[in-house]
């Protein structure tokens, strides 16, 4: 009887990780899953990162077929992730991070679940366990959802969606039928999560299947560093959240999404970080933003309650 599992990717992604590659690259080679290709893309790692890879490869005499690339220059995570669709050939992409750990059965499970649907789902994902560098449990984290969600409560950000990047696997069509990311996205998983909502959904798994580790050098620990430092989102992180609307209008385009009403929102949302990247962290003038956006907006609402607060302001000065 012929072999009927599909061929798919696992893709780890790497920058400057060398105190956790190894580690990470060979779970994924440690991978039960066949037929299974798995490509590392080092984003120009400026410490012995590629090294470490390039020997492990090199050892490499297992089942899996393995492609390892290193960008000529840095080229940042969109790009990055692009590249490894550019390298791969499976039907369903599997990600993780330079610095995370894969179970041996994820790839299996994840495949399982995959094909189990039909249509088969545009992204399916997994529980996890996070750790600390040192590989010390944080916390653990099964709770996924049961049916696709609407795209509406992601927009409004009543209950944003998001299936984390490090438990991830996209169906190929995903990435494509879009296009590539833009260079300004630094958290794909937001995009792709929008995109499978506006295909053919998702689906989780609650068994966790990585060990996610949170460290300083992450985007995580370098924004919440940032946070704690300043006492507010540096203006990469705010230009980061424009590109991710914008990358939500284009999804919506792609697949056809009137929804006047949705798209007025993004629109209003845009403008508004647009506006606040353009006059810095001034309470003052974010005061007089909130009333602009009232007005624009017709909240009378929050026009009233913004009036207040500049009347008790004006009293108290």
């Amino acid at each position: 009887m012929p072999n009927i599992s599909p061929l798919v990717t696992f893709a780890v992604i790497s920058y400057n990780h060398e105190r956790f590659i190894a580690e990470a690259l060979e779970s994924a080679l440690a991978q039960t899953y066949s037929p299974l290709e798995v490509v590392v893309s080092d984003d120009f790692s400026t410490d012995a990162t590629f090294s470490v890879i390039a020997n492990i490869a090199s050892n490499y005499t297992g089942p899996h077929k393995i492609i390892i690339h290193r960008n000529a220059y840095n080229l940042g995570l969109a790009e990055n992730v692009n590249k490894v669709w550019e390298l791969s050939s499976g039907e369903l992409v599997i990600f993780q991070g330079g610095d995370d750990i894969s179970l041996p059965h994820r790839t299996s499970k994840l495949v399982e679940a995959w094909m189990s649907r039909e249509p088969r789902p545009d992204l399916v994902y997994s529980g996890v366990v996070r750790i600390d560098e040192d590989g010390n449990v944080i916390s653990k984290d099964t709770i996924v959802v049961e049916k696709t969600p609407s795209i509406d409560d992601t927009i409004t950000g009543r209950k944003v969606f998001i299936a984390g990047g490090c438990v991830a696997a996209y169906s190929r069509s995903l990435h494509f039928f879009v296009g590539p990311l833009s260079g300004g996205v630094i958290a794909e998983d937001f995009v792709y999560s929008f995109r499978a909502l506006l295909g053919n959904g998702v689906a989780g798994i609650s068994e966790p299947l990585v060990l996610y580790r949170q460290h300083s050098e992450s985007i995580i620990g370098q924004l919440k560093s940032t946070l704690k430092v300043s006492g507010r989102v540096d203006d990469k992180y705010l230009k980061a959240h424009v590109v991710k609307l914008v990358e939500y209008k284009r999804a919506m385009d792609a697949y056809k999404v009137k929804r006047p009403y949705l798209r007025w929102m993004l629109d209003r949302q845009v403008k508004s970080f647009e506006m606040e990247l353009c006059f810095g962290s001034s309470k003052f003038v974010k005061k007089w933003l909130f009333i602009f956006w009232a007005l624009s907006s017709l909240r009378i609402r929050l026009l009233r309650k913004m009036l207040s607060i500049l009347t008790e302001s004006s009293t108290v000065n």
